[in-house]
């Protein structure tokens, strides 16, 4: 998202929207490209626009579903059939992914070792008594 707005202002910068709304389509960008009334470099910048565009359409639905996922403590398996193994809340969640100071992670990325030893977890009692 961030890409796009960038690219928008920049471009807005260049070839005001006001002005010029026509050379942000795609299709009249090439055709002016190939007359020559539109630089190579601005071309490019319409079409980086667009990819943009189409890389955060197909990423934002894949960081929804990794989100849900996320805050029920699920894998995708456990995701797509529902069900809940674990035993913990949303806080805890977060904690088990990103470590004790989670909150400061969103903001400082910051190398984090998990808790526990990866293998033993609290199991949800009614998952544990349907499958064992």
């Amino acid at each position: 998202m961030f890409g796009v707005i960038t690219s928008l202002l920049y471009l807005n910068d260049v070839i005001p929207l006001q002005s010029n709304f026509i050379d942000y389509i795609p299709v009249v960008a090439v055709w002016k490209w190939y007359q020559g009334t539109l630089s190579s470099a601005l071309f490019f910048l319409v079409v980086h626009l667009y990819l943009f565009i189409g890389s955060f359409i197909s990423v934002f639905p894949f960081s929804v579903w990794q989100v849900y996922i996320t805050m029920n403590g699920q894998t995708s398996f456990e995701g797509k059939r529902s069900i809940k193994t674990y035993k913990t809340n949303m806080r805890q969640h977060l904690k088990i992914i990103f470590g004790p100071y989670w909150l400061l992670n969103f903001l400082v990325p910051l190398p984090v070792l998990p808790e526990g030893d990866g293998i033993y977890w609290d199991i949800n009692p009614d998952y544990q008594n349907k499958y064992n």
